[in-house]
């Protein structure tokens, strides 16, 4: 059917589709098919993904077609149809805006089958070389990589023609083997091979670093503190991911595998990898293995919870992430993968030492490594100027930042590797941040990948809706962004030298199977072997960034990631209960013979806060093409509420208890003696702030030390002039007066008798002691004193 057709077909409105599966290689529940969509072409496998000198001399595509219309099928056939190689970097993102005229290379149709039934499917096979002198063949002339389209036809029982052209993938071509001399069309496999393979050009390998991140979606349930509590998880869907089958056990897996077999580009593959690993996850797999609670319903963190099923699969997991991390460099990611924008809008500078310093002290800590430091991993890949300025002011070192979130003052910005971000100040006028630079094709690329294809904010126009490919076309779609920096550096294909290295960075929390994750480090080796990269280690790239003698930029801050960020609904409420529990933290006592610290006890709501600002599930596209944020919004908010209602019951632990009744002083400067409680694992130092009405004078004890989980008496100085009673308002607060616990209210009665009794008693001493002195004065001038008259001794 020609042009004339295809334009019938969409006066019917007979929209046509092609879908994946869910693995690498394999169909699955994330096809698309609708009504809508009378014939679905599904590509299950291309063999092989990459094609080197060392491949077989033919392609093999299968698929299956799927008849969704109303009547049946017939005369469905397939063929093959190739572009030309792409040129450059955006190139790579952008094959969904080619149309059919653009793959001028065509292959004869195979047939499918005689008839499909309605709702029935047919699978297919074909077979072509990659280039012939007397056959069919796709004619790939050199080294490159290649979109390649699937085309199908079919016939309905009503006579309508039907034709889908969306099946399409990109082919990387590191090297062509042996051609094919004679091939028939029907059996092109058979023919008779000829002419010697196809090498890459190999002038300048390039130097390149993959990143191989280990995160997960935050799992750790808020509210709890570090009193040796057995660890709670919202859900246990980590015990999932860490066992076989879950995709951190197959992000590991494929690693592993990788690096362990035997050869030069197996070793090589190992220097130039590093583990991206969220310290969060880190710690809820640590805290897993002795046991754990899950949450019985997730919405409400802190209540009833059932036994975790995961304890042995995260020891396993752990100790084989251990042993890896022997033989691989590690670096640690912002805690919780929390979203540098918002830190920065916050403006807490330990808040930020907590999300960007701590992590690679717990990487240290827990897999017994050293990780490699001062780098910091932006989830988003870029920065605005104030998040580039809290980076310069808290970890200096290098952050990692797509290509083209940075404008540069050079003429040649694709070449260059790093750039001196500057930020000068009225202070500073030197001050800066310098930034290693990465691809945003080749990342946005690797982003796309997986079962939860993600949209990068660096990712702008039609790039962003490749993302919505079918998964093996993404799949293909990122082992064709690997090749093609390493084949334009060395000169292969596109005019003009090409990048100067390669940091390859997949988004925090990628979601692969081991097909894709082997897939991937499979290339990586496959260009090992060519001699088209060479291993550039990440603290080698780290030890470069800090020469300082890089080409000057400034940040470009997409508006896109406005709509991705941390909302001001969120950031708001965090910076407020943030601030009560710095005023906690500040009344808390380290003591030297207990083993567990402030800090330590607290720590579990910090994290809580991070993990409230975390970008994990942020950038996830939808069914409809955008991102749905609402999800994530609603977690963090039950986060900070969690987290709110645990300061709440904090405060009410160190308290003063109300004696009840009425309180009686013995004299007008009897102490008033109460009793403070403090329910708290550690000590804590307090204030008693008291308020009592005019004449009673009570004393500031000044700052007090309660000690854990005890009560102490406390006895206040107090002064009162009057016999009366009254009512004095009494409550506990920290050193820097913000309040812990309730208030109490108690009565108080003196028996101090005031003024008028002081002068009374007063004369009547001084009486007593008139008459005493008038007897005495009697007595020694030898006179009977008138008051003895009528008392004399007979």
């Amino acid at each position: 059917m020609g042009r004339a057709g295809c334009a019938f077909l969409l006066a019917l409105g007979l929209i046509l589709t092609v879908t994946s599966g869910s693995a690498f290689g394999q169909p699955g529940a994330d096809d698309a098919r609708t009504a809508a969509d009378p014939l679905t072409v599904a590509i299950d496998s291309v063999a092989p993904p990459v094609v080197t000198p060392n491949s077989s001399p033919t392609l093999v595509v299968t698929g299956t077609i799927t008849n969704n219309s109303g009547s049946t099928i017939s005369d469905a056939a397939v063929r093959l149809q190739r572009a030309a190689a792409v040129n450059e970097s955006e190139g790579l993102r952008r094959t969904g805006e080619l149309t059919e005229a653009d793959y001028r290379i065509i292959t004869p149709t195979v047939p499918v089958g005689a008839s499909i039934d309605p709702g029935e499917s047919a699978r297919f096979t074909i077979t072509f070389p990659y280039r012939s002198e007397t056959g069919n063949a796709l004619h790939i002339p050199a080294p490159g990589v290649y979109p390649l389209l699937v085309s199908t036809t079919a016939t309905t029982s009503g006579g309508v023609g039907l034709r889908s052209d969306t099946a399409r993938f990109l082919l990387p071509v590191i090297g062509l083997p042996r051609s094919v001399s004679e091939a028939p069309e029907s059996d092109s496999a058979n023919g008779a091979v000829s002419d010697a393979p196809v090498m890459p050009t190999v002038r300048r390998p390039l130097p390149i670093t993959l990143l191989w991140p280990l995160a997960e979606t935050p799992k750790i349930a808020p509210g709890g503190t570090g009193d040796g509590r057995n660890l709670r998880l919202l859900d246990d869907s980590l015990a999932g991911s860490l066992s076989a089958g879950g995709h951190l056990d197959e992000a590991l897996t494929a690693l592993e595998d990788a690096i362990g077999r035997n050869g030069e580009s197996a070793a090589q593959l190992a220097e130039s990898v590093c583990l991206a690993i969220d310290p969060d996850l880190l710690i809820a797999v640590d805290a897993m293995q002795p046991g754990y609670q899950v949450a019985v319903d997730p919405a409400d963190p802190t209540g009833v919870t059932r036994p975790g099923a995961g304890a042995a699969a995260a020891s396993e997991w752990l100790a084989r992430l251990r042993q890896l991390s022997e033989d691989v460099c590690t670096v640690a990611l912002p805690y919780g993968q929390v979203d540098l924008e918002a830190l920065a809008r916050l403006g807490n500078s330990d808040f930020t030492a907590r999300a960007l310093v701590t992590p690679s002290d717990i990487l240290a800590a827990v897999l017994g490594t050293e990780p490699v430091r001062a780098v910091t991993l932006p989830e988003s890949g870029l920065l605005s100027e104030q998040s580039a300025g809290m980076l310069a002011d808290t970890t200096g070192g290098t952050a990692l930042v797509a290509s083209n979130q940075v404008a540069l003052d050079s003429a040649d910005q694709v070449r260059n590797s790093f750039a001196r971000v500057s930020l000068p100040d009225a202070a500073n006028p030197d001050r800066a941040l310098t930034a290693t630079l990465f691809d945003p094709a080749t990342a946005g690329a690797l982003a796309a990948v997986g079962g939860s294809p993600q949209v990068p904010s660096y990712v702008s126009g039609g790039s962003r809706d490749a993302a919505q490919a079918p998964r093996l076309q993404r799949m293909h779609d990122a082992l064709g962004a690997l090749v093609w920096p390493a084949l334009a550096a060395n000169g292969n294909g596109p005019d003009g030298p090409g990048p100067q290295s390669l940091m390859v960075v997949p988004p925090q929390n990628w979601r692969i199977d081991i097909a894709e994750g082997s897939a991937i480090l499979q290339t990586v080796t496959q260009l090992f072997s060519a001699g088209l990269i060479v291993p550039a280690p990440l603290d080698g790239v780290t030890a470069a960034a800090a020469r300082n003698n890089h080409p000057e930029g400034i940040v470009q801050y997409p508006q896109q990631n406005d709509s991705d960020r941390v909302s001001d609904d969120v950031l708001e409420p965090l910076s407020v209960t943030a601030r009560e529990l710095e005023q906690l933290r500040s009344a808390l006592v380290t003591d030297p013979n207990l083993p567990l610290t402030p800090d330590a006890f607290l720590a579990p709501l910090w994290g809580d806060l991070l993990r409230a600002l975390t970008s994990a599930d942020r950038r996830v596209i939808t069914p409809a093409g955008g991102t749905d944020h609402s999800s994530a919004d609603a977690a963090a908010r039950l986060r900070l509420d969690t987290v709110q209602n645990t300061l709440n019951f904090l405060h009410t632990q160190v308290t003063v208890l109300n004696p009840g009744g009425v309180y009686t002083l013995a004299s007008g400067q009897s102490p008033l003696l109460l009793v403070a409680r403090n329910d708290l694992p550690v000590p804590v130092q307090v204030r008693l702030q008291v308020s009592a009405p005019p004449g009673i004078e009570i004393a500031d004890l000044g700052v007090e030390q309660l000690p854990p989980r005890s009560h102490r008496q406390l006895s206040i100085p107090t002064e009162v002039s009057h016999t009366r009673q009254f009512a004095v308002d009494i409550q506990l607060t920290t050193p820097d007066h913000h309040v812990l616990g309730e208030a109490i209210r108690i009565s108080v009665r003196s028996t101090a008798y005031g003024q008028i009794m002081t002068i009374l008693t007063a004369c009547a001493g001084a009486l007593l002691l008139a008459l005493a002195g008038r007897r005495l004065w009697h007595r020694f001038r030898g006179q009977p004193d008138p008051a003895d008259e009528g008392h004399e001794r007979p």
